[in-house]
Formats: structure tokens, C-alpha cells, sequence
């Protein structure tokens, strides 16, 4: 469970993928970049240990490519990009979790020329003042509050 966002630019796209990893070392020096496996190679990872899907998850999953991403951790809050696997990058999912307050760096993330940070629940864009009220944080954090009083 997470909150979700997609990071996008109206030029088209946020840049080449290397232009986008020194942009976010730049803003989040902490950020761990590497290089999530393929479906193919979840696939034979899980069969080696016994695990054996369905035919239309097997089937889905040797269709997905490797997917660069970033990851970075800031006071109670985890957040993970997905680049996808091309060296043009269109735009990025971003997945926040946790229970700290993760509107500082999302603020950070919206002060980069030509980027947008799009709330996914709400469809609104972030801005450098946003505010974690009539967002998708809000309810992330409503559905962490009843998962913890039922469990």
C-alpha cells in the first residue's frame, strides 16, 4: 500500500535518463539508484524457489522489461521512483510510503524547472506550497490508521 504520484513534464518528457538521475542526486543526495529485474527474471527467481503462477501471470510477467529506479528515505517517509526502461524518460511512478510528512520533499520535487508532480488519486498537481489536505497522502494515511486499529 502506498501513496502514488507520477512525476511528468509538459515538454513530453522529464529528460534522458542520466539527466534525471543527476537531478535527483542534485535535490535528494541520498537517493540509491539501481535497476529493478525484469518480469522474466521475478519469474525464474520465484520458480527456482518452487513458486509456481498461473498461465496469465506468467504471461504478463515475461512481458515487463527491467525498470531503472531511485529510492531514498527522509524522516519517516520511503520514497521509490520508477523510470520505466527507456533512456528517454517520459515521466516517473513514485510510490511515498510511511508516516512522516513527505510534503517537504515533494516540495523540492516541484521546484524542478519543467517538472510537475501529479497527485494519482486526486489528479492535482503539487505545487511548492501544497498541503497534505484534499490529497492522496490523506487517504493513504486514513487506510494506514485502519489497518493498524483492525488488524
Amino acid at each position: 500500500m502506498s501513496w502514488e504520484l507520477t512525476v511528468r513534464s509538459t515538454a513530453g518528457s522529464i529528460g534522458s535518463l542520466e539527466a534525471v538521475r543527476q537531478t535527483l542526486a542534485g535535490v535528494f543526495p541520498q537517493s540509491r539508484f539501481g535497476i529493478e529485474p525484469s518480469g522474466l527474471e521475478k519469474l525464474r527467481a520465484a520458480e527456482a524457489q518452487g513458486i509456481r503462477f498461473p498461465a496469465v501471470i506468467r504471461e504478463n510477467m515475461i512481458s515487463q522489461p527491467a525498470q531503472h529506479v531511485a529510492e531514498f528515505e527522509s524522516e519517516g517517509v520511503s520514497f521509490r521512483f520508477h523510470f520505466g526502461s527507456e533512456e528517454r524518460v517520459r515521466e516517473m511512478a513514485l510510490e511515498v510510503r510511511g508516516t512522516g510528512d513527505p510534503f517537504p520533499v515533494l516540495r523540492q520535487l516541484a521546484s524542478v524547472p519543467g517538472w510537475q508532480v501529479v497527485d494519482d488519486a486526486s489528479g492535482g498537481v503539487l505545487t511548492e506550497d501544497a498541503q497534505s489536505i484534499g490529497t492522496g497522502w490523506a487517504i493513504y494515511q486514513r487506510m494506514l490508521a485502519q489497518a493498524r486499529d483492525h488488524p
